[in-house]
């Protein structure tokens, strides 16, 4: 009797090893996914799955996203002195990065936290990406605007 309740003990203790070991391994897994997939315009619900296509679509997104922002820094040269921001978003290159929608997020964030030049206006695109409503981030500038919408970025996260 003594046998068969150690062998219990021994059972159960790895089945317990066991599902310890699952769960941790369950945790780092949404951890790295949550890592790998940035900034989302969710409440935390939205999952991005990673997988390897999924990272080369990242990188050609990446690639795109830079040529596009390039670009739209050289379209800005050509009204730099416009003081309306709207004139600097309706430029094709800007347009572009829209349509990239979620996948410009995590490149646009970046940009939005080094703040070179006209970037701020950036802010802007987030919100359209996002369908969030702008006045919801109302703000006595474009630099507050920007930095209210980092924050939500950060938080969704």
């Amino acid at each position: 009797m003594k046998i068969l309740a150690g062998m219990a003990h021994r059972s159960t203790t790895k089945i317990a090893f066991l599902t310890a070991i699952v769960a941790a391994s369950f945790c780092v897994a949404i951890a790295d996914r949550r890592a790998i997939a940035g900034p989302s315009c969710g409440d935390g619900n939205i999952a991005v799955e990673q997988s390897a296509s999924g990272a080369a679509a990242t990188r050609n997104a990446g690639g795109k996203f830079e040529r596009l922002y390039r670009t739209w820094h050289r379209q800005s040269e050509t009204i730099r002195y416009s003081s309306n921001t709207n004139d600097y978003i309706a430029l094709p290159a800007y347009r572009g990065i829209v349509d990239l929608g979620q996948a410009a997020l995590p490149f646009l964030e970046k940009k939005l936290v080094r703040d070179r030049d006209g970037d701020f206006m950036l802010a802007r695109a987030v919100v359209e990406i996002c369908g969030w409503d702008r006045q919801a981030f109302a703000s006595d500038s474009e630099q507050g605007f920007r930095d209210k919408i980092l924050r939500k970025l950060k938080g969704s996260q």
